[in-house]
């Protein structure tokens, strides 16, 4: 049974997580998958799961998802494909299922992996206020599978929510499509601070609820503000570098950015980058590369969590951030990060302001401050 349940889960060819259609024949199949995983209890994949419990989103919808991570010293160095199968059922309603087919890594003999290293998978959607039950099944190639199953309630908001209670819709983090049209030409100047919003003890990749909340926070920034077209730029100052830019942000480079997030490597940081430039170096270059820019932005914002640097700023910075447009710092702040960063100490320099985000409301009169400019 378990070998029929995990070539189920593996016949399908999709990389990213999608829900499948209510009465298709892929639901039926996963139904199938599912009835041949349960007639068997127990499992041989070793597996561990992070839960997020419901969390409004910025969009007015909450949000709620999991990190998997599965050990890699039982895989060795015969790889493939593993696939997750989520079914979640409303209180009282039908079951919905999400799946996902993702490749691990090849091995490379000529860099081992550490003995505690771990390969991660991610998950999330949306919901409305209600009480679910939901059940993970994951596969791999050589027929092993996993399970867990766990309950989220999501309880009624004060705010006027965009998904009706018990309902189900897949997360947006990937489908976002582009600024919508403007009758405005303002342009826009967004540096991404690619950083855990929510930090754990052990830090190698960014959270589903981490990338979630940066990139839900940048959609709505340039949905439902006045700015036309964006420049985007992704940093990270523990890395001391910039991972990701767009010169015209647009939906096929905000799948670029949400790939790049989802693969960043937190727990490694290079020889050379430790002997080289601080991280107020960084901040240096990336002001001395937006006040060369040719065709200036009327706004720059810097979005993410606070860091845990701080430092006098040298006069030499003082005179890049004269030479920016109106500066902002909108920020997601945790008790662990430094309350007077770097980067809040370059957008105050000039007069610029902090917004510190705690829910969807702080975001959209955020929005509308940053507007109005």
């Amino acid at each position: 049974m378990e070998r029929l349940a995990a070539t189920l889960l593996l016949a399908w060819a999709v990389r990213a997580q999608v829900l499948i259609a209510p009465g298709s024949a892929d639901e039926r199949k996963a139904e199938k998958a599912i009835a041949d995983f349960t007639a068997r209890p127990g499992g041989k994949l070793e597996c561990a799961i992070e839960k997020y419990p419901p969390r409004l989103g910025f969009s007015l919808r909450f949000w709620t998802g999991y990190d998997l991570m599965l050990p890699a010293r039982q895989f060795g160095e015969e790889r493939g494909p593993v696939a997750t199968l989520l079914r979640v059922t409303p209180r009282g309603g039908d079951p919905v299922y999400f799946y996902e087919r993702a490749n691990l890594p090849p091995a490379d003999p000529s860099k081992p992996l550490p003995k505690r290293a771990e390969f991660s998978l991610r998950g999330g959607f949306l919901l409305g206020e209600g009480e679910y039950d939901l059940a993970l099944y994951v596969a791999d190639a050589k027929n092993r599978v996993c399970r867990q199953a766990w309950k989220v309630k999501a309880d009624a908001p004060k705010a006027q929510m965009r998904i009706a209670a018990g309902k189900v819709a897949e997360s947006e983090i990937e489908r976002w499509r582009g600024i919508p049209p403007k009758a405005s030409t303002k342009r826009l100047a967004v540096f991404l601070h690619a950083a855990p919003v929510f930090p754990r003890r052990n830090i190698v990749r960014l959270s589903s609820l981490d990338i979630s909340v940066l990139t839900g926070s940048l959609t709505s920034l340039l949905d439902t503000s006045d700015f036309a077209s964006a420049r985007v730029t992704a940093f990270g100052l523990d890395g001391r570098s910039v991972v990701f830019e767009s010169g015209d942000f647009d939906g096929r480079a905000y799948r670029r950015l949400v790939r790049t997030l989802i693969d960043l490597n937190l727990g490694t940081v290079s020889y050379g980058t430790l002997k080289g430039p601080g991280p107020l170096a960084l901040i240096e270059e990336l002001a001395r590369k937006e006040s060369a820019q040719a065709e200036r932005a009327d706004v720059v914002v810097f979005l993410g969590a606070t860091s845990r640097y701080s430092a006098k700023l040298p006069p030499v910075m003082k005179e890049l951030r004269a030479q920016l447009a109106p500066t902002y710092f909108v920020t997601f702040r945790s008790p662990y990060q430094h309350p007077d960063d770097l980067i809040h100490r370059f957008v105050r320099e000039g007069g610029g302001k902090t917004f510190t985000i705690y829910s969807p409301g702080d975001l959209a009169s955020a929005i509308r401050e940053i507007s109005e400019n």
